[in-house]
């Protein structure tokens, strides 16, 4: 209690008494007075003496104590928001036991007991304060040493036991601050102290207390000392958590290096999945995005960032990292440390541990999810995933973050194929484009009567991020006379909407075409285009037509995603004709004279033709048997096969000469044919391949 400057009236008092408690009540102060004289009646001799009656007098009980130390508002008024500085901390936990020594002293002349009670904030109640016997008088809680403060009067109130003029006792009072206190909350208490004396104590006997002590300026009311007020400040943690912390020499979070100043600072990530292609990471302020490139399997994908977290307050603390939530389906985060070893688990809770003042640690953050990259993964657009990155002071009570960042993968996506109404494309329909070898290329789509195929394309990047696109495609195209080349697909934008191609893309070093940049969910109508050579040959031999696979390829600039096309097809129409050539070795010839024929057929087609028959035989163009006879036939072929001759339509034979009984004046027809299938007889199983010739030499007898 500080009574120093409300109890100057007592100065000269208390100067006077030789001891700080008085003299001991109840002490009984006898008074005799003497005197010395001339004896009148014996002037020269002894001095005389003359001795009063003894007076007494009993000291009165002066009973007062005070509390120490006092905090520093008005006195003998509570102060909440003035303690010493020793008493007023900062920065406490929730759920932490705080102690505050304080010295109880008997400041009367009388023994006293001193009762303990609280005198609590108004705000923020300490509940169950205790208070201890400090055993050690170190002014710390030392559990199983220092003891509790017991009632010894029996008023139900702890309290100090009997305390002697001048003797002092070393008290603890002990609170805890509540677990679910509130960062920036003040908790507080002071000891509320009143006491009780014997005011019949006398030296030598026992006291009882049982009286209130009174206020000793007036003698009346109650003593109590409640000035001794501590404060406790619950500690604010304050944190941040950013993107990766590329210079750790700087305190605080450091960008990566742009770059250039036009790009955001981007870095790689430290564990890619393709490590000939690491995922490129962006960094915006407080986000972070990853544009992971595709791969060949279809195992789930992953991106591994890099982010940090700065303790920004004053004593060092430690983060939970909060578990992210409404993630997409198939969706796991895995947080590491930076090396990307696991953390440790409390609570639940992996833990960045023991972050000094102002330190800044990165940690990683792995973000696994289910492939998108092979074709059959996604056939809808494939949305952003967002990671939301919290992080929690264990230092408070709850699991609110203190801040978070934001983590976002983009992953690729890619669907290409034969054009549909819808976004994205189809297996079906496989398109087959009939194509004119030789004819003009009119780049209309479905013109059957021209040299090229087209083909409508849809481009649907279902990704996350924009992207421009490698288009390639080849068909290996046949030819005349044998032999084959591989010809190059082209591909078209239609610019001016009237649905047909017209604006041929640009090729790169490689020679694949380059497509604009085509944005996530949307998808680029090109065309494929095969220009087919004039000397292409026919996909149809003998009426059954072999189409041509047409392999089409679109590949990510940026993913590397590759998507394939491989069921169009390309049909090359038969184009041509047989030619057939006809000489005789005389422009004239007398009666009995022979003439000599010779035929020349040439299979001019680009594909071969079936069940081939030259035929010798009267008709509007000929009367050659009304005036000849037959003399003798021959061929030579250079297709596979036998040359077969028949006579008047009967059966076909490898001998050039008439059949038994038939004579060569009956003769008026003769066929020449070359069997391919070895099946003796002409049919159509028969193939003369495509420039193939047969040769007959047809001599006739003038009748």
């Amino acid at each position: 209690m500080n009574r120093t400057r409300t109890l100057a009236l007592m100065v000269a008092l208390a100067a006077a008494q030789a001891l700080a408690a008085g003299t001991p009540a109840g002490t009984t102060i006898t008074n005799t007075a003497t005197a010395t004289f001339t004896d009148p009646a014996n002037p020269g001799g002894p001095s005389g003496t003359a001795t009063s009656n003894t007076v007494q007098a009993t000291v009165l009980p002066r009973p007062d104590f005070t509390v120490t130390p006092n905090d520093l508002g008005t006195p003998g008024q509570p102060d909440q928001d003035a303690p010493i500085p020793q008493y007023d901390r900062v920065g406490v936990l929730p759920g932490s036991q705080q102690a505050f020594g304080y010295t109880v002293t008997n400041t009367g002349n009388t023994p006293v007991l001193v009762d303990l009670r609280t005198l609590n904030r108004t705000d923020t109640t300490v509940q169950a304060p205790t208070y201890y016997l400090d055993v050690n008088a170190d002014g710390l809680f030392t559990p199983g040493t220092d003891t509790p403060l017991t009632d010894t009067d029996g008023n139900g109130v702890p309290d100090t036991g009997l305390l002697q003029p001048d003797q002092t006792v070393r008290i603890l009072q002990v609170y805890t601050v509540p677990a679910n206190a509130t960062p920036g909350t003040f908790f507080g208490a002071s000891p509320n102290a009143s006491g009780q004396y014997d005011p019949n104590f006398t030296p030598g006997g026992t006291a009882t207390p049982t009286t209130p002590i009174p206020n000793p300026t007036t003698g009346t009311g109650l003593l109590t000392d409640a000035d001794n007020f501590n404060r406790v400040l619950v500690f604010t943690p304050t944190a941040s958590v950013d993107p990766v912390d590329a210079d750790p020499a700087t305190p605080g979070q450091q960008d990566p290096t742009p770059p250039n100043p036009a790009t955001p600072p981007t870095y790689t990530d430290p564990n890619p999945l393709v490590p000939a292609a690491p995922t490129r990471i962006e960094v915006i302020g407080d986000e972070q995005n990853a544009y992971p490139p595709a791969d060949p399997d279809t195992a789930n994908d992953r991106v591994t960032f890099l982010n940090s977290v700065t303790n920004g307050s004053a004593q060092t603390d430690s983060f939970n990292l909060l578990p992210p939530t409404n993630l997409p389906a198939g969706v796991t985060v895995t947080f590491l440390d930076e090396a990307g070893n696991p953390l440790p688990i409390v609570n639940g809770f992996p833990v960045l541990q023991n972050v000094a003042p102002g330190q800044t640690v990165n940690f990683r953050v792995v973000v696994t999810y289910p492939d998108t990259d092979t074709p059959t993964a996604i056939t809808s657009p494939a949305l952003p995933i967002v990671v939301t990155v919290g992080v929690d002071s264990t230092s408070d009570a709850d699991t609110t973050p203190e801040d978070t960042a934001i983590d976002r993968v983009f992953p690729p996506a890619l669907s290409f194929g034969d054009a549909t109404p819808a976004l994205g494309t189809s297996p079906q329909p496989i398109v087959d484009q009939i194509t004119v070898p030789g004819a003009p290329g009119t780049l209309q789509p479905g013109d059957i009567t021209d040299s090229q195929g087209i083909y409508p394309m849809d481009l649907a990047n279902l990704g996350g991020y924009p992207e421009s696109y490698r288009l390639t495609g080849t068909v290996t195209v046949p030819l005349v006379g044998g032999g084959s080349t591989p010809v190059s697909v082209q591909y078209y934008l239609d610019t001016n909407g009237d649905g047909a191609p017209d604006t041929l893309l640009t090729q790169d070093g490689s020679g694949a075409f380059i497509t604009p940049t085509v944005n996530p969910g949307t998808e680029l109508k090109v065309y494929g285009v095969v220009n087919v050579p004039a000397n292409a040959a026919s996909t149809n031999t003998g009426g059954v037509n072999t189409p041509l696979p047409v392999t089409q390829t679109a590949t990510g600039v940026t993913s590397g995603i590759v998507r394939t096309d491989p069921n169009d097809t390309l049909s090359i129409a038969p184009t041509g004709v047989v030619a057939i050539s006809k000489s005789v070795n005389a422009s004239g010839a007398q009666p009995g004279g022979n003439l000599v024929y010779t035929v020349n057929a040439v299979n001019g087609f680009n594909t071969a033709v079936n069940n081939f028959v030259l035929t010798e035989t009267n008709g509007a163009n000929t009367n050659l048997f009304t005036y000849t006879t037959f003399a003798a036939v021959g061929a030579t072929t250079t297709a596979p096969g036998t040359v077969l001759y028949r006579f008047n339509g009967g059966a076909w034979q490898t001998s050039p000469t008439l059949p038994a009984g038939l004579p060569a004046t009956s003769v008026t027809r003769v066929d020449v044919g070359v069997d391919s299938n070895g099946n003796a007889t002409m049919d159509a199983g028969d193939v003369l391949p495509q420039g193939a010739q047969i040769n007959v030499t047809f001599t006739v007898t003038v009748k």
